[in-house]
């Protein structure tokens, strides 16, 4: 227990994820980990942001995050905008919690370009496969009155905006791009451009806890200089993914496909720690750093 089976391999090390078997409520010290920063509540659209928040922090307390900005109507009401002109965004973000873990790299190259950003993602939440929505059941602790009104007030505003880009982040591996069909045919007909951005690699071994404390558990220390690795799962769910993302590029028109998942990948192992930053914050979702 806590000792890290290692291969040193150019300037990375990859290391053995093993099985963690350390308890929930137990806290390891990670105090020589620089503090990563976690954006996915910041910019969630949910009208219980700050509650939502609050419950994240139990569960990754030594994470850092900002205040969430979504009010309790953000959802109906144009989501979350960050930028000079609320009124007309450029940009717009839709998808989950992985939509939101790209919100504060997107936010700030709409910034500097001068941009204004609408981010209508809800953890939890899928997009709908259908156009125009069909109410039913919620998700991502949405009713299903909440899930319709959100799927309607962001297909409406968008109709309204004409924005430049529409930027979809999903996890592809779990919620298949072709089922999403007709939304991307609307999505041609209002917006310039539409951007799937691939998800990264699902690490071995962590699940939903904090990737910070099983880095802490495992013994890892971090240094300026190494590159610490861990074994990725879903390879070919990976791939199945990227081939469905590149037929629906190739049906329509205004579709582009962001590649992300080979910035990580290293044979069968995936970047985690980058000198003293760590990348994820559980086995899916990319801190700030990441």
């Amino acid at each position: 227990e806590g000792s890290v089976p290692a291969i040193v391999a150019g300037a990375g090390v990859l290391v053995s994820a093993g099985v963690w078997c350390g308890s929930r409520s137990r806290s390891h010290d990670s105090s020589s980990f620089a503090t990563p920063r976690i954006c996915i509540p910041t910019y969630s659209a949910a009208p219980d942001s700050r509650s939502r928040m609050q419950r994240l922090r139990e569960h990754f307390g030594d994470y850092r995050f900002d205040p969430p900005l979504a009010g309790p109507q953000s959802y109906t009401h144009g989501g979350v905008l960050i930028g000079s002109d609320p009124d007309q965004p450029h940009v717009v973000v839709l998808g989950n919690s992985h939509a939101l873990m790209w919100s504060d790299v997107v936010c700030d190259a709409a910034a500097d370009r001068g941009l204004t950003v609408a981010v209508n993602a809800i953890p939890g939440t899928p997009l709908p496969t259908r156009i125009p929505p069909q109410l039913g059941r919620g998700f991502g602790g949405l009713t299903g009155r909440e899930q319709y009104d959100f799927e309607c007030a962001w297909l409406e505003n968008i109709a309204r905006w004409k924005p430049c880009i529409v930027v979809i982040g999903m996890p592809w591996d779990v919620f298949a791009p072709g089922d999403y069909r007709e939304l991307f045919v609307y999505l041609e007909r209002h917006a310039a451009e539409i951007l799937l951005v691939e998800q990264p690699p699902r690490l071995e071994g962590i699940g939903s806890r904090s990737a910070l404390q099983f880095a802490a558990y495992k013994g890892v220390k971090p240094s300026r200089d190494t590159l610490v690795y861990l074994p990725h799962r879903n390879d070919e769910a990976l791939k199945r993914a990227r081939d469905a993302l590149k037929a629906v590029a190739a049906t329509v028109s205004k579709v582009t496909v962001l590649e992300t998942a080979d910035l990580f990948i290293r044979d069968d192992h995936a970047l985690f720690i980058d000198g003293q930053e760590i990348l994820y914050q559980d086995d899916n979702h990319l801190t700030v750093e990441g």
